[in-house]
């Protein structure tokens, strides 16, 4: 039995896209949106996926689950809680649709990492990276503790959330598969032009 088999990849797309104007997940790139092209370079590594969204009648044609938040309106954390309950496997790597270099190398040295905590999350570029991370169905009671604000407000940030819980934090910048890219957001127009080319070759197999 493959290490797959007990995780289900999870894309959030819940974002307000707010800064970028249109909904980032359906960024054209070549003849397809963002989304798909996520969706499909997933789909190749895991059996079960999942996209988070609050909207999910502009999924329906990608034929995958879309799970909405149990609790609305708390941002990633609350995307990775209903994933988490819905999820049928015991972890869930997550990732964002606005993180669109997937590093498989990556993905597979967190997945043969495997968690012995809550969550496992990678360290680059000066910060932890959670929204390209392993997050374990055990955590749900923890995260709807801190959204029913048994905590300070602070913890509904992913940064600050994974140091309440048994969390792994891992140095990714020094292994040989490690390039920036992995971690790139598209947040506004500008950072989607700077890397518009370099998406269309990075994808050049699903046009």
């Amino acid at each position: 039995m493959s290490v797959e088999t007990n995780f289900t990849g999870v894309i959030l797309a819940g974002g307000k896209s707010t800064r970028f104007g249109t909904d980032k997940a359906f960024i054209p790139i070549g003849d397809k949106y963002l989304i798909e092209l996520i969706l499909s370079q997933l789909q190749s590594k895991f059996k079960n996926i999942i996209i988070s969204s609050n909207k999910p009648e502009m999924f329906k044609q990608l034929e995958v689950p879309v799970i909405k938040d149990v609790f609305q309106n708390f941002g990633p954390l609350g995307g990775i809680h209903s994933a988490l309950v819905h999820s049928p496997t015991e972890f869930c790597f997550i990732t964002a649709c606005d993180m669109p270099f997937i590093n498989f190398d990556m993905v597979e040295y967190l997945l043969n990492y495997y968690p012995k905590k809550e969550v496992l999350v990678p360290f680059a570029e000066g910060r932890i990276q959670p929204l390209f991370a392993v997050y374990r169905k055990s955590l749900i009671p923890k995260i709807e503790e801190v959204l029913a604000g048994k905590y300070e407000s602070k913890y509904l940030a992913l940064h600050n959330f994974i140091k309440l819980v048994e969390s792994e934090v891992v140095d990714v910048a020094k292994e040989k598969f490690y390039t920036p890219l992995t971690f790139y957001n598209i947040n506004t127009i500008e950072d989607f032009e700077k890397v518009q080319n370099l998406l269309k070759e990075f994808y050049k197999s699903n046009f």
